[in-house]
């Protein structure tokens, strides 16, 4: 699995698109502020 960020941009489209075409799986991480507590609290657990 792979993680683009900024995939909101043209750049994270079209690299979203191109993974998909060879079936490799990915997924999106479009940055809002809403999101940074989970993000951190994610890397916490990850850490452990």
């Amino acid at each position: 699995m792979i993680l683009v960020t900024g995939a909101s941009g043209q750049v994270g489209k079209h690299l979203l698109r191109a993974l998909s075409g060879k079936g490799i799986p990915a997924r999106a991480w479009i940055h809002r502020k809403e999101n940074e507590t989970a993000l951190e609290d994610a890397a916490k657990e990850f850490e452990k």
